[in-house]
């Protein structure tokens, strides 16, 4: 009996599971259907390809995941959500797209937030195995380029010049959800690392906490951090466009302004004293970040970036090397050159209350002016690094995260602090309607 295209494609993305278990316990993948081959076959020749900037990159994307993909089903599910996302980045860039393009897009987009959305359960099933370290550590960072690439590509779909009327309400942009996924891949290796450990909390790897008025806090001679080696992160920038050329010029004014209204709300006592510490901390991050986008035209490496030093007892320990020296590349636990690994590093460094602060600040709508104090500052600093991730748009699994989550962090700071008094002057404001002027082409280079 002939097979309609719908109950082909029906069975495409709903595969018939496979019960057989692999060597190191874990579920073996799906029995793939013909879309997720081709998916699989496009990771292993393109997706894999388009993403390293190095060696250990190299391995550990088209060598070590794939390997460790084919005996872990949440491993693979990720895989093919990145894959899939790649794809739909790609059909987008077609001058002309027919009906059947837009069909595929959302198939595939149905396919990839399916297989996301199962290897988040299946990997929080194994978390506690030490024998699936690997498996999830390597997914971690898989969910990081899928996150964002997803994000990125929903804030494509959501244009105004694109036909809505093609594509469903459900491919909005799920704002802010890609900073999560970024900090849960520092979670799992900050927890791998102190499993053994007697602290409980292995998010407490904090900044050294500078005073809020201190110069330090905004030189261009800060070290990148306390767990820096030699202060040798910086590197030359992949970048150095008209739009950074701006950012160094006016940022240390920026940041100084800041540290004062910084320093008012906690002279005038009107936060609480564990949103003080946090918010602080946030600052001394965010001033540490800058310093090097703004500096780093002016130095080099100076040697090798050793990884850190492991406990033997720790189950990180146990993580193929590989892996492990990849993940703290990923996660920024050692000092990083690339550009979009030393600001996406602010989500990591920052405290978790922070991030949660800015989070219902944005996105809860009840947020209106009950701890305007508390998210007027966390706003603040949020959307002075969000100027920084608009460097990042030429970052194909980024793109335009940066100027679309600063336009909503700026109107949401307009609209909850209308009374604040700097609207006119506000250093992200400012940046953003920068951004909106047209460029020569050329003046923005690609960045990696």
């Amino acid at each position: 009996m002939a097979t309609s295209e719908d109950e082909y494609e029906l069975r495409v993305f709903k595969p018939r599971k496979s019960h057989t278990k692999s060597r190191n316990g874990c579920l073996a993948s799906d029995t793939l259907a013909a879309t997720e081959l081709d998916l699989l076959a496009r990771y292993l020749t393109h997706t894999s390809h388009i993403i390293p900037v190095d060696d250990v990159d190299v391995y550990a994307l088209q060598v070590g995941i794939p390997n460790l993909a084919f005996a872990s089903q949440p491993l693979m599910n990720s895989v093919l959500a990145l894959a899939a996302v790649c794809r739909c980045h790609e059909i987008l860039k077609l001058p002309h797209l027919t009906w059947s393009d837009w069909r595929q897009l959302e198939d595939l987009l149905a396919l990839a937030n399916s297989r996301y959305e199962s290897s988040l359960r299946q990997i929080q099933d194994i978390s506690c195995a030490s024998n699936q370290d690997d498996c999830i550590l390597a997914n971690a960072t898989l969910m990081v380029l899928y996150g964002s690439a997803s994000h990125s590509l929903r804030i494509r779909l959501a244009e105004p010049s694109r036909p809505h009327g093609h594509l469903s309400m459900d491919l909005a942009p799920a704002p802010l959800q890609w900073t999560y996924l970024i900090r849960a891949a520092h979670l799992a290796y900050t927890g791998l690392l102190h499993c053994n450990s007697h602290d409980s909390d292995v998010d407490s790897i904090d900044e050294p906490e500078l005073p809020i008025t201190s110069t330090a806090a905004v030189s261009p001679d800060s070290g990148y951090d306390e767990r820096s080696v030699e202060s040798a992160l910086v590197a030359p920038m992949e970048t150095m466009g008209l739009m950074q050329s701006i950012i160094t010029a006016t940022s240390k004014v920026a940041l100084a302004e800041l540290a004062g209204r910084l320093q008012t709300a906690s002279d005038a006592d009107e936060l609480a004293p564990s949103t003080l510490s946090c918010c602080t901390k946030a600052f001394t991050v965010l001033c540490s970040i800058f310093n090097v986008v703004t500096s780093a035209k002016h130095q080099t490496l100076r040697g090798e970036v050793n990884s850190p030093r492991i406990p033997q007892k720790s189950r990180l320990a146990a993580v193929s090397p590989w892996l492990r020296t990849y993940v703290a590349r990923v996660t920024s636990a050692v000092p990083q050159k690339q550009l979009r690994r030393i600001i996406t590093s602010f989500l990591n460094r920052v405290p978790m209350e922070f991030l949660e602060l800015v989070h219902e600040s944005v996105d809860d709508p009840m947020t209106e002016y009950g701890c305007t104090a508390a998210s007027q500052i966390a706003l603040d600093i949020f959307a002075h690094w969000l100027v920084l991730v608009t460097l990042l748009e030429d970052v194909w699994w980024i793109g335009g995260i940066g100027e679309w989550e600063l336009e909503r962090t700026v109107n949401r700071f307009k609209e909850l602090h209308s009374d604040f008094g700097i609207e006119c002057s506000w250093w992200p404001e400012r940046m953003l309607e920068i951004r909106r002027v047209p460029l020569d082409d050329g003046e923005m280079t690609s960045v990696r």
